[in-house]
């Protein structure tokens, strides 16, 4: 019983027994090891030498090498078969000098108090400023002597314009700046003046307009003698120069009767078996009021009116009625109009400047003004806009007509290309219009252009000093809230959205 309780009150070292308590490791045998390492080995030196050297392995490769070379010789050959004969998407044909325009429609009464004899030294001194407003074809109208045989007096020059030697000057002036000319031609039905023709053709002259009422009146009324008259005259004109010459009618036609005058069918570099050129009335005479409703209808007229794929003239003025008598406070916005349409302009001297008789005193003031004012007079105005029609947006781009409370907004647009957007507000009073909604219009539009009646924002000053600073004034605008002063023309430009 004493060893009982001697057991009991003895205590138990269960830490020494854990310290001496020995722990059975599994170790694995050499052999083993060794086992498992060679059973994941690959093929020895020896052994791929001798599948290297098998005959079997070696035509299995030449010919896996030589199916390689077969199949992407294949997969090249097909892609540039492909590329040669695949349909390409068809690039529209470049316009040519009369359809870029702007003509400027120019005569001896456009320099007042000038002597006879002088007007074609006179306009030869002035191309320096036809190309700077623009311009890259002149139309003199009738330039030939009179009040003999017709057919003798059409090869001598107007002795009141000037002489044989005159001419070939200014030609040279003009063929120095790559300035067209367009001069007048008179004919009767069923003749065409072969010998006028190509006299004038080689002292330069580009393209007839055909001064003869008759001819024009018989093919309006549907007279196959006109028509046939201008298809013989158009052969003779194709017929001289790598460059054939245009035919073109000035009339003050409207647009319906004008359709007529480019025959049955039009193709699709906008010339048809008669005239390649024809103007009806001009913008002065037909938007006497000159509201946004009758600029709509106009548009839409010569987009729906004439012959597909036809390429029209639009004459800004006519001689009894200059824009600037109409309406002067919106001379640029009639110019701008005329040169943002899918048609070439023919500005009567002055238009550019907003004069209804020219000055060329005022022409020297606007050049002034135009460097001064960081582009903001009439003749500023003219030529960033005749500089515009060299785009591939406004030479091929879709043409959008809206009238938005008042306001006339003409679109262009061409994809890959910055859009163009002009706004006219012709109300009275100022507008915020939202445009956003038209097709393919961007979010943010930029100014471009502005009509000098536009309110032009004061440069910034600085509060100090109060000096100019050189802080620009804003250009970006939102398209869903676009302010407009009254009476007030933009251009804009923005990034078109197709989606």
């Amino acid at each position: 019983m004493t060893e009982d309780v001697e057991a009991q009150n003895t205590p138990r070292n269960e830490e020494a027994e854990a310290l001496t308590e020995e722990k059975q490791v599994e170790i694995q045998p050499a052999e083993e090891k060794q086992t498992e390492a060679t059973t994941k080995k690959g093929l020895s030196k020896e052994e791929l030498l001798h599948y290297a050297n098998d005959p079997f392995w070696i035509k299995l490769r030449i010919t896996l090498f030589a199916l390689f070379w077969v199949i992407w010789t294949g997969m090249l050959v097909a892609s540039v078969v492909i590329i040669i004969y695949a349909p390409k998407c068809p690039s529209p044909e470049p316009k040519t000098w009369w359809q870029k325009g702007p003509i400027y429609k120019i005569s001896k009464d456009d320099f007042p108090g000038l002597e006879d004899g002088t007007f074609f030294s006179r306009l030869a001194d002035e191309m320096d400023y036809v190309v700077e407003a623009g311009f890259n074809t002149l139309y003199l109208g009738n330039i030939f002597k009179t009040g003999g045989d017709p057919s003798i007096d059409q090869l001598e020059t107007s002795p009141d314009l000037g002489s044989l030697q005159d001419w070939t000057a200014l030609v040279e002036q003009m063929k120095q700046r790559d300035i067209k000319v367009i001069i007048d031609l008179s004919t009767e039905m069923n003749a065409v003046p072969q010998e006028v023709v190509s006299t004038w053709a080689s002292r330069g002259v580009a393209g007839f307009n055909l001064a003869a009422p008759a001819i024009i009146n018989s093919i309006v009324n549907g007279n196959q003698d006109g028509k046939d008259t201008v298809i013989a005259l158009r052969e003779e004109l194709d017929s001289l120069g790598d460059e054939p010459m245009i035919l073109t009618a000035f009339t003050d036609l409207d647009l319906t009767q004008m359709a007529h005058l480019y025959g049955d069918e039009v193709n699709e570099v906008h010339v048809g078996p008669l005239f390649h050129l024809v103007s009806g009335a001009s913008l002065a005479a037909s938007l006497p009021d000159l509201t946004s409703t009758q600029v709509f209808d106009y548009v839409n007229n010569i987009q729906n009116k004439l012959p597909a794929s036809s390429w029209p003239a639009i004459q800004v003025s006519s001689g009894s009625s200059r824009v600037a008598d109409m309406t002067e406070d919106m001379v640029d916005a009639v110019n701008m109009l005329a040169n943002m349409l899918k048609a070439t302009p023919i500005v009567h001297a002055g238009d550019e400047l907003g004069l209804s008789t020219m000055d060329w005193t005022t022409v020297r003031t606007e050049q002034t003004e135009a460097k001064q004012s960081g582009g903001n007079s009439h003749l500023a105005v003219f030529s960033q806009m005749a500089e515009l029609r060299h785009t591939e947006t406004i030479l091929f781009g879709d043409v959008r007509n809206d009238d938005i409370d008042g306001c006339s907004i003409i679109t262009r647009v061409k994809k890959g290309n910055p859009g163009y957007v002009l706004i006219m507000n012709m109300n009275s009073e100022e507008a915020t219009i939202d445009i956003s909604k038209i097709q393919g219009m961007g979010e943010t539009i930029r100014t471009r252009s502005q009509s000098v009646s536009a309110a032009v924002p004061p440069p910034a000053q600085d509060s100090e000093t109060g000096e100019q600073t050189s802080s620009p004034p804003v250009t970006a605008f939102s398209s869903a809230a676009v302010r407009m002063a009254a009476r007030e023309a933009k251009l804009f430009t923005f990034v078109p959205n197709f989606e």
